[in-house]
């Protein structure tokens, strides 16, 4: 596995019909060797793909999310 540290805070909405929308990093504090860089990248691009994707159930109106996804090595 990729051997990453720290924090990616990643805010995005949940419509009525349990769709994500405007999915975005807030903040990324993580961290890898220098080598690993181009790994970390791709980890950061497949959470905010899947959050892009996943659907959620139906509410009754939109919510704003704000989600820490914690790293340790």
């Amino acid at each position: 596995g990729v051997p990453i540290a720290g924090l990616l805070s990643v805010g995005f909405e949940v419509g009525a019909d349990g769709r994500s929308r405007n999915v975005r990093v807030l903040c990324d504090t993580t961290r890898v060797p220098a080598s690993e860089e181009p790994a970390r990248r791709r980890v950061v691009s497949k959470v905010l793909r899947f959050l892009r994707e996943v659907q959620f159930g139906r509410q009754r109106g939109q919510s704003q999310v704000t989600l820490p996804v914690v790293f340790e090595r």
